[in-house]
């Protein structure tokens, strides 16, 4: 009876000792692949194209013009 005890012990604590191992196992696999994921390539314009005056609301009127083809105020 006592070496049933023991036998069931030891074998509780291997499995711990596993799902210990397995759990680290996955965080450095979940860590690595954050790392490697590269971020999405943004078309490269020039800072003169970037912050040229009036390009944010030239691209919004396009934006809104292309959702609301009869305009904007004959859907509202």
């Amino acid at each position: 009876m006592a070496e049933a005890e023991r036998t069931k012990g030891e074998s509780s604590g291997l499995v711990g000792i596993c799902v210990v191992l397995v759990g680290v196992v996955l965080l450095i696999v979940v860590i690595a692949a954050m790392f490697s994921t590269q971020p999405p390539s943004y078309p490269k314009r020039s800072p003169e194209e970037m912050y040229a005056p009036g390009d944010q609301f030239h691209r919004l009127q396009e934006n809104v013009m292309r959702r609301f083809p009869g305009g904007l105020a004959e859907t509202i």
